[in-house]
C-alpha cells in the first residue's frame, strides 16, 4: 500500500536511513537534552500522579501546563525569578501536588543529563545492529498502526483523536516487547497503568480496550512469522 506517494517499504528506507545518520553523526560533546523526549517522560508522570490522587479531569491541564513552566525553568541555565506558583491555582487544585510535580522535573532533568555525561558514539557494529533493530521495529508497527487504524474506521474515532490512540497502541506494543511470554503478571500491570493514564487524555476505556486486544493479535501473528521487534 501507498501513503502520502510512498510505499511503506520506501517510508522505512527512508526513515531509517535518517535514523542511521542521526547515530553517525552524534557528537560525545553534545550535551544537549532532548526536551521534547523529556518532556513526555514528565507527562506520563504527572498523569499517573494526578491519576492515584483522583484528579478532577477539568484541572489536568492546569497541573500539565505548570509542570511545562517548571521545566523550562529547570532547563534554564540562568537564575530564574522566585516561583509564582498561585498563577496556577484555581478552585479545586491543590498546591501540595506542586511541589511533587518540581520533584518529578527536576528529578527526571537530572536523570536526562546523567545519561547524556555517560552517552558515547556507538560503534560501527552496534550501529548497524540499531539501524537493523529500528527497520525491524518500523516494520511490526506499521502492520500494527495499519490494522488499529482500520479499527478506528469502524468504530468511526474522531479523527482529532487518531494520534493519542496512535501513542497509545505504541504504548501497549512497547509493553507486548518488554514483556510477553516473560512476565504475564507485569503485563498485565502495564497495560492497565497505560490506560489509566491515557483515560486522563480522555481516550475511551471500550476503544482502548479494543486496540489494545488488536495489538496484541497483530504481535501473536508477527511473533509467528518471525518478524516481531
Amino acid at each position: 500500500k501507498r501513503v502520502n506517494g510512498k510505499t511503506i517499504l520506501e517510508k522505512i528506507e527512508r526513515d531509517a536511513s535518517l535514523f542511521a545518520n542521526k547515530i553517525k553523526y552524534q557528537k560525545k560533546t553534545d550535551k544537549k537534552i532532548d526536551k521534547a523526549m523529556v518532556k513526555e517522560k514528565i507527562e506520563r508522570r504527572v498523569l499517573m500522579l494526578l491519576s492515584n490522587h483522583k484528579t478532577d479531569k477539568s484541572l489536568i491541564p492546569t497541573y500539565l501546563d505548570y509542570a511545562s513552566h517548571i521545566l523550562e525553568r529547570a532547563l534554564n541555565p540562568y537564575p530564574n525569578p522566585p516561583l509564582q506558583d498561585n498563577l496556577w491555582l484555581k478552585p479545586g487544585i491543590r498546591k501540595i501536588l506542586f511541589s511533587e510535580i518540581s520533584h518529578i522535573v527536576y528529578q527526571t532533568v537530572k536523570t536526562e543529563k546523567k545519561k547524556l555525561a555517560k552517552r558515547k558514539i556507538p560503534s560501527t557494529e552496534k550501529q548497524k545492529k540499531m539501524v537493523q533493530g529500528f527497520i525491524k521495529y518500523r516494520a511490526a508497527i506499521e502492520q500494527i498502526e495499519f490494522r488499529v487504524h482500520t479499527l478506528f474506521n469502524e468504530l468511526q474515532v474522531a479523527p482529532a483523536l487518531y494520534l493519542a490512540y496512535k501513542d497509545y497502541t505504541r504504548a501497549c506494543y512497547k509493553a507486548l516487547k518488554q514483556c510477553y511470554h516473560k512476565d504475564e503478571s507485569l503485563l498485565q500491570q502495564q497495560f492497565k497503568q497505560i490506560k489509566v493514564a491515557w483515560k486522563l487524555n480522555g481516550l475511551a476505556d471500550t476503544i482502548m480496550e479494543k486496540v489494545k486486544d488488536t495489538v496484541i493479535v497483530v504481535y501473536k501473528e508477527l511473533l509467528f512469522k518471525g518478524t516481531a521487534k
